[in-house]
């Protein structure tokens, strides 16, 4: 009957619709690297900061850091944004300088450590939060002394690689 035939088409039609808007979807999701270091008092955790495709973490994107050290806002809990977070190490540097004011949340979902450094580098116990997969050996330190510096670990933590502590005399 014509019904049945419109109604056929429509269907089609709609079904052409969805596979297109899903590849759209996946076409905008991409792989973002760190290009720089963020500076004493700057961050690209949370902004454009150095980021290679220039805007801030989001959703659908994949971020790396690439050999550069991405610092923490100075102040309040934060949650990265984008849908992962990959630290690498950084030659005489960490991969994740945390710079948070204690009892501060980081939040990072699907963040994997390939061998980077995480660092508290303010006073005060850091709350870690989402989820870790430690793919190769990585290294927690406490920045200019460790006083009063620390780590509470919220997140679910896997992998097998090795975790180490440590003290890092440079700050």
């Amino acid at each position: 009957s014509a019904n049945a035939n419109q109604t056929k088409r429509l269907i089609q039609a709609m079904a052409v619709d969805f596979a297109s808007l899903a590849l759209t979807l996946n076409a905008t999701a991409a792989d973002v690297h760190l290009n720089a270091t963020d500076a004493s008092g700057s961050t690209s955790f949370n902004t454009a900061g150095h980021w290679d495709n220039g805007a801030a973490p989001t959703a659908g994107n994949n971020y790396f850091t690439a050999g550069f050290t991405l610092r923490t806002p100075a102040s309040g809990s934060v949650s990265f944004a984008g849908d992962s977070l990959t630290l690498s190490p950084v030659s005489g540097g960490y991969a994740l300088n945390e710079k948070n004011n204690a009892g501060a949340i980081i939040t990072i979902n699907n963040c994997t450590n390939n061998g980077g450094m995480i660092v508290n580098g303010n006073v005060g116990i850091v709350i870690i939060a989402g989820s870790l997969y430690v793919s190769s050996n990585m290294g927690w330190a406490l920045q200019s002394g460790g006083i009063g510096r620390g780590f509470a670990i919220s997140s679910t933590l896997s992998g097998s690689g090795a975790i180490t502590n440590g003290y890092s005399g440079n700050g």
